[in-house]
């Protein structure tokens, strides 16, 4: 059976799942450090960076698809993910947002292989368990979902807006 491509859901998935990484980020370091610190990039409750992962999880992945596989697939997808925004944090705005250089199997500090595997587990926690949800409950509420959307895309550009005004 063929994907529908929802570009609705799509945007849906990415903001609710940026802020559902926000709050698990903010935890984890709770949980490491004991010490609030904000773990977006942003001065709002988002880490796009799992919005971005997420949805591509959601666009190639399949439930039909062997564990191993999939779990696989979610170790590339988050592992280029990180690269990919690692580099672009580092190379137009000067800032590293992470540094796994002490880590073992690191690549230039900006991923490295244990990151890769928690991933992996973390992302097959959601493809398998929240995704189905999330999705379930935006055909429930889709037209509640899509103006959701909007004050979404509005809060994220005005965060965007403000971020490069301080």
């Amino acid at each position: 059976m063929e994907k529908k491509f929802d570009l609705h859901k799509m945007i849906y998935l990415f903001f609710v799942t940026s802020m559902l990484g926000w709050v698990g980020e903010v935890f984890f370091q709770l949980l490491i450090h004991q010490k609030w610190v904000n773990p977006g990039t942003l001065c709002g409750m988002w880490c796009p960076i799992y919005g971005v992962a997420s949805v591509l999880m959601a666009l190639f992945l399949k439930k039909d698809d062997k564990l191993l596989k999939n779990f696989l697939s979610i170790v590339v997808i988050s592992l280029v993910v990180e690269y990919v925004s690692a580099y672009i944090s580092e190379e137009f705005f000067h800032h590293r947002l992470w540094d796994y250089s002490h880590m073992f199997l690191n690549f230039e500090g900006r991923i490295c292989l244990s990151m890769g595997i928690l991933f992996g587990l973390v992302g097959l926690f959601f493809f398998y368990l929240l995704l189905p949800n999330l999705y379930r409950l935006y055909q429930k509420h889709t037209k509640g979902c899509r103006y959701l959307n909007v004050i979404f895309i509005i809060l994220f550009f005005l965060n965007i807006l403000i971020e490069c005004i301080i």
